[in-house]
């Protein structure tokens, strides 16, 4: 990580929050860290074929490898909630189709591109940042999705602001998903406040992140499954494909 990453902190010794986090890590527990993954496992796995977790995915390595082995190890029954990236290519859709074609079903949420165009050029020209709208997207709509199925769970890859240096504002963030910090550090605005000429308050309902109570109310939660596993290490398992 550069020294130029948003957020990331530094030690007196001139040492990142990234590195001091990966040398507490060395001090875990992994078995017992895997024990209370199974045990969310067992207490949200479907017993009636329903879908009982989330897994926000890009088609990319992280999300994909998470939604394979909660599938075909853990024996989960995983929705994967993507939402469109704002320049789709072709190798990122053949890798979707790849996964899919594995046996896993798929929301794939493409947003109005007639507004979506518009906010990418306004955003750059405003804030150098194209994608403000993007990152609200695809924060709001896997939350979305949850409460709409009632799925109690959603799984996520890693702690962005752990593992990489950042500001962290919940003692447990690195396990579960922070409202908070979410909306502080991922999204960092509310959508109300694109609204201008060309922009509707009904434009934007697919950013906007679902309402505090209504989380709270649908007892949702979110998280990191680098948590559990020690990420950085290869996780050798037999998997057979099924004709």
């Amino acid at each position: 990580m550069p020294s130029s990453r948003p957020r990331i902190t530094f030690d007196s010794s001139g040492i990142c929050n990234a590195c001091n986090y990966k040398k507490e890590k060395e001090k875990i527990n992994w078995d017992i860290r895997k024990k209370e993954f199974l045990e969310i496992c067992e207490k949200h796995r479907s017993k009636n074929g329903e879908y009982d977790c989330i897994v926000p995915w890009s088609g990319g390595k992280d999300s994909s490898s998470i939604a394979h082995k909660l599938k075909f190890i853990y024996k989960m029954n995983p929705l994967l909630v993507t939402w469109a990236p704002l320049i789709p290519s072709e190798i990122g859709n053949i890798n979707r189709e790849l996964l899919i074609d594995e046996g896993f079903d798929n929301i794939f949420f493409r947003p109005n591109q007639k507004i979506s165009k518009y906010l990418c050029r306004r955003f750059f020209f405003e804030r150098g940042n194209p994608k403000v709208h993007w990152d609200a997207g695809i924060n709001a709509l896997p939350v979305k999705i949850a409460i709409e199925k009632n799925i109690k769970l959603i799984f996520y890859a890693e702690h962005g602001e752990s593992e990489y240096g950042g500001k962290i504002i919940g003692k447990d963030s690195d396990k579960i998903r922070n409202l908070e910090e979410v909306l502080e550090n991922q999204i960092g605005d509310d959508p109300t406040n694109w609204i201008d000429e060309n922009v509707t308050l009904n434009d934007l309902d697919p950013y906007r992140y679902p309402n505090e109570n209504f989380i709270k109310e649908s007892q949702i939660k979110a998280y990191y499954f680098a948590y559990f596993f020690k990420w950085d290490v290869f996780e050798n398992y037999k998997y057979v494909k099924k004709n």
